[in-house]
């Protein structure tokens, strides 16, 4: 091989290199006294070229051994080297690694492709290489992905290498994609040929056309992206190791809390079953039941409705029956009435039962449920509840004040129900049965309690002009929360937005919570939503959200 011209090519990955052939019979028939070796070293996969530290670290060292086997068949009359792509990264690192000082000379260097760093220094190999050709494709989106997703990679290919000598390193830009040097022999014949046959001073050749702001935020972006790629491949095998741990630790305090919670309720069923020995007791005390009744609540509240049952039987018989700890009993059984773990029927005939012992009858109990009912939206369970209060007083040919009161209250969840259903004249039917009892009402608190209620109805009927009426018979004594948020209301749905924001203005946050309440209810029971979301609005921005 002594006195050869020596060429080598390198292929990229994802190929097998055919561009290789086609170029050293061009090469041939340029110039006889020539030999070409196509290093090929397999096809490499885009997965294998991500792992910088396996699969790319050891080609490339594989590739620095043969390429000095390679210079060792030597001497040779010229070397050259033609790369492309991942071939590009191959020759410099070899070139790295075999050093300055135990390198051959080597004449042309024709990258096209470029993997490699803008910033890759050359300098280092200016006594030994002689010119260094850089093909630049100016649209190729490869080199893009390369930047941001490879590790140690660059973009050199598309907008060549820093600190340029026209002498030594020469940066060439071409309007194609990232392997457009191939589709052709065109290509390699014109620009390659002249390279690898002569001494020829390289050509310059740029199609880049005037530089822009686009072209100019890419550079910036390049330059950028090295840090931020560093700090995900460091952050990413980070985060892998410490999260798995840092769960391990969220586990174990979630555990930890549980036993703890579990540990808590433990205790306190052991103070209800410590307490419930004096409870039976003939010396059981009203202190007794008071406490009971304060752990019943309490277990209510965190959601153990078994434990609150429990402690609100003890309530009850310490109290000897009493009125308020019945209604807690019976609270708890319509609340146990909306558990899976319950059987609702049963809960809620149980609570009804419990109502009648606390001096209520029947239809006092079947409204208290009512209300709890329509508290929680169901308002179908609700209005047979209802008609259930209706069905049992009407059986009686008079009816005490009490019972008048009750009826009342049924009537009016009724209408209540059908306009949150957006059935209007069927809530008008059971407005009309209230007013039929308010005439001749000597209960001042009562009115009061029934007016505001029918203003409420007639605010989600979407009726305003109705609701100031019974706004305006509040007796003079009372302006609480409730009067002011309806009338604040009624102003809104005429759309006097000046007396709407005036009232909104003087409210406290109870009433600004009640309002947004109401606003919800109002937008279910049809009342238009533009005119809501006014509401809304103000409201929210009164609270400074």
């Amino acid at each position: 091989m002594e006195n050869k011209h020596l060429v080598i090519t390198v292929h990229g990955i994802r190929t097998h290199g055919a561009w290789q052939d086609r170029l050293s019979e061009l090469l041939a028939s340029a110039e006889p006294n020539i030999y070409v070796v196509n290093k090929k070293y397999g096809f490499f996969t885009v997965i294998a070229y991500l792992f910088p530290l396996v699969f790319r670290w050891a080609i490339a060292r594989r590739f620095r051994s043969e390429l000095m086997q390679v210079f060792k068949t030597g001497p040779y009359s010229r070397i050259d080297i033609v790369a492309h792509s991942f071939g590009t990264y191959l020759v410099a690192k070899a070139l790295e690694g075999i050093g300055v000082e135990n390198l051959p000379k080597i004449n042309t260097v024709i990258f096209s492709g470029s993997v490699l760093r803008s910033s890759f220094n050359w300098v280092r190999f200016g006594g030994k290489i002689h010119r260094i050709v850089n093909e630049c494709g100016i649209h190729d989106a490869v080199l893009i992905l390369n930047q941001i997703l490879v590790f140690g990679a660059g973009m050199a290919g598309r907008y060549g290498f820093d600190w340029c000598e026209d002498d030594f390193t020469k940066n060439r830009y071409f309007s194609f994609g990232h392997s457009g040097y191939f589709k052709t022999n065109d290509f390699m014949k014109t620009y390659w040929l002249p390279l690898l046959t002569s001494q020829d001073r390289t050509q310059s050749h740029d199609e880049r056309g005037q530089t822009t702001w686009v072209y100019e935020l890419h550079i910036l972006a390049s330059k950028v992206c090295d840090p931020v790629r560093f700090f995900v491949f460091i952050a990413i095998p980070i985060f892998f190791f410490v999260y798995p741990i840092l769960k391990a630790s969220e586990s174990r305090e979630f555990a930890q809390r549980q036993e703890m919670e579990r540990a808590f309720l433990e205790l306190e069923k052991a103070r209800i079953e410590s307490i419930s020995q004096s409870a039976m007791s003939p010396v059981a005390r009203r202190s007794d039941a008071d406490i009971y009744l304060i752990r019943g609540k309490h277990l209510l509240e965190i959601g153990d409705l078994k434990s609150a049952e429990i402690a609100g039987r003890f309530a009850v018989i310490a109290s000897g029956y009493d009125e308020d700890y019945l209604k807690f009993m019976a609270t708890v059984f319509v609340q146990q009435s909306f558990s899976a773990d319950y059987d609702r029927n049963v809960k809620c005939t149980e609570a009804e039962a419990v109502l009648g012992m606390a001096r209520y009858d029947i239809a006092r109990s079947a409204l208290f449920i009512s209300e709890y009912l329509i508290k929680k939206e169901r308002y179908a369970e609700s209005m047979q509840y209802c008609v259930r209060v209706v069905n049992e007083l009407d059986k009686k040919t008079e009816i005490t004040s009490r019972e008048k009161y009750i009826l009342c209250k049924a009537y009016y969840n009724m209408s209540f129900i059908y306009a949150m259903m957006q059935q209007k004249q069927q809530s008008i039917f059971y407005v009309d049965r209230v007013v039929k009892f308010i005439d001749g009402w000597d209960d001042a608190k009562v009115l009061d309690e029934l007016h505001l209620s029918l203003s409420w109805v007639y605010i989600l009927l979407g009726l305003p002009d109705a609701s100031t009426v019974y706004l305006n018979k509040k007796i003079p004594r009372d302006d609480g929360m409730a009067w002011r948020v309806n009338r604040a209301h009624c102003y809104l749905l005429v759309n006097d937005k000046e007396r709407f924001s005036d009232a909104v203005s003087s409210f406290g946050q109870k009433e600004l919570d009640e309002s947004l309440r109401d606003y919800r209810l109002m937008l279910h029971s049809g009342i238009d939503e533009e005119m809501v979301y006014e509401g809304f609005k103000t409201v929210m921005q009164r609270r400074g959200l």
